[in-house]
């Protein structure tokens, strides 16, 4: 099987947009060498893609876990009306110290409450990557909020 490689150096939506357009070029049928290769690859014809972001602060939940403490978040997507599971893009914006957190961009099914289905919402948890502890308290304090792209 071929490598294919791009680089991008966009940003935001547009960039965005970009990836999910240079995807669907890589994986057109006339870039499809063999009858192996057309099993495994996927055509993206014509994505949709909507966005959005969090109320900065709100929502944050403490949770404890092996690693330390850290918050949570459940972002309910449902107005969009994914038909499909999207990939979802994450990020989190703030007024300050969300540079010092990791997994933003760690995507995880949403609980009963949306019927644990990634086309009604998702998940994200943080922590601070030194271990330190974290709480809603901080992160209300900080104005963090979560932007997401989901594409399907």
């Amino acid at each position: 099987m071929r490598t294919k490689t791009k680089t991008l150096s966009m940003c935001g939506v547009a960039g965005f947009l970009a990836i999910v357009a240079s995807l669907a070029l890589w994986n057109s049928p006339a870039a499809i060498s063999s009858p192996a290769e057309a099993k495994t690859a996927a055509v993206v014809v014509s994505p949709r893609v909507v966005a959005g972001q969090t109320y900065p602060g709100g929502g944050w939940q403490t949770y404890t876990g092996t690693d330390g403490p850290g918050i949570w978040i459940q972002v309910d997507t449902t107005s969009a009306g994914f038909t499909r599971t999207p990939t979802y893009v994450t990020s989190v914006g703030g007024n300050f110290w969300h540079w010092r957190i990791t997994g933003a961009s760690s995507v995880y099914p949403p609980d009963a409450t949306l019927g644990g289905d990634l086309r009604r919402g998702f998940r994200i948890y943080l922590r601070f990557s030194d271990g330190r502890a974290i709480d809603p308290v901080q992160a209300l304090n900080s104005g963090w909020y979560v932007n997401w792209i989901g594409a399907e």
